[in-house]
């Protein structure tokens, strides 16, 4: 990936890198039917674009990729998991210009690469009952938080990061240990400027059986996991088709709110110090005793009936519930669209509505 010094900003968006052959597994699963993007600088009502996208299907290059066959057992498999064994997608939301949304988008990904322990490849692939889990309890875990009050609204389970461990170095802990070090390149190039972080990391652990998901953030930029209505009582809480992986770390959020009291800030018109409206952020490197830069981490052990993930800017989230995007995510994949047509869908729902904001969407099919 291109360095920030020589490419970043919106030219980086047009030009995402393709990891992946055009037959990259099982039945002659093609990139576009797995992973897709829509990226809009909504220029009737923004003067510039300030919203960056990552999607990378095979993460990194050098990983192997799945054996293409087109037998029962390995058409029965998901299809992220006849896909890839790891894959990563990001948005980035920009503050203060778009510098900081490039810089992330152009390393943030390498950082993390050059961080992880490698996920399981092996020869064969499991079926859809095997490589996805078909049971709910330990699925939801928090793996890590910057929060300095309780966490038991966003976590249903243990904090144990089980599975997640190779070579001595855990999943979590590499994800926030790159969180730090993109902020720590952010803040050598301007002091004012910041961005929101919103990512998913896909990847095969354990025996080559389990899918499991790694979902990160730092402000208000979301990951969703859409689930199937119809696929019997491992749905979302409450039935719902959707459960949200991340926190929104806003000044409508009272935890947050609170830890910046006792940091001696202030909000102000629903703002830090009056004039952000997150709480946090990559950046700001003259913020930094209020907008924190850790991020909160949760790992998510994929069910049988989670059908996509959605990585999306406020953009979205501020004009579409999730519930819709979720059911829109649904019924469009039943009738055969691409990931990136739905993305373009709700990118044109969210301008119908109003919306106001630079707009950037990425969705994976699962």
């Amino acid at each position: 990936m291109a360095s920030f010094l020589s490419n970043f900003g919106s030219a980086i968006s047009d030009n995402l890198p393709s990891f992946v052959a055009s037959i990259v597994g099982a039945g002659a699963v093609t990139e576009d039917s797995v992973v897709g993007y829509s990226l809009d600088q909504n220029e009737d009502h923004r003067p510039t674009q300030e919203d960056e996208v990552t999607a990378i299907l095979r993460y990194p290059a050098s990983l192997p990729v799945p054996p293409a066959s087109t037998s029962t057992e390995a058409m029965a498999a998901p299809l992220w998991r006849r896909s890839s064994y790891q894959s990563y997608l990001a948005v980035y939301d920009g503050h203060g210009g778009s510098t900081a949304s490039g810089i992330c988008c152009a390393e943030m990904p390498g950082i993390l690469s050059g961080l992880l322990p490698p996920p399981t490849t092996t020869a064969t692939i499991a079926t859809g009952e095997s490589s996805l889990k078909s049971t709910v309890p330990s699925s939801y875990e928090l793996m890590s938080t910057g929060s300095t009050t309780s966490t038991t609204s966003v976590t249903t389970a243990s904090t144990v990061d089980e599975g997640a461990v190779e070579s001595g170095t855990s999943v979590s802990s590499s994800i926030i240990e790159a969180y730090q070090k993109t902020d720590e390149l952010l803040n050598q190039v301007d002091p004012d400027c910041g961005t929101t972080v919103a990512q998913c990391l896909i990847r095969v652990e354990g025996d080559g059986r389990d899918a499991v998901l790694y979902a990160s953030n730092v402000g208000d930029s979301r990951c969703v996991l859409v689930k199937s209505k119809n696929k019997g009582k491992n749905s979302g809480k409450g039935g719902e088709n959707f459960v949200r992986l991340t926190v929104d770390h806003r000044c409508s959020n009272e935890e947050e709110v609170e830890r910046i009291k006792k940091a001696d800030g202030f909000v102000f018109r629903n703002r830090v110090s009056g004039t952000l409206a997150v709480t946090r952020a990559l950046g700001h490197r003259n913020n930094k005793d209020l907008i924190l830069s850790l991020p909160e981490v949760k790992r998510v052990v994929l069910e049988v009936e989670d059908l996509a993930v959605v990585v999306a800017t406020d953009g979205i989230w501020d004009k579409i519930k999730e519930e819709e995007v979720a059911e829109k995510v649904e019924n469009m994949r039943a009738e055969g669209k691409s990931p990136k047509e739905v993305a373009q869908d709700l990118k044109n729902q969210a301008m119908q509505r109003y919306g106001r904001d630079n707009i950037g969407v990425v969705i994976l099919y699962l």
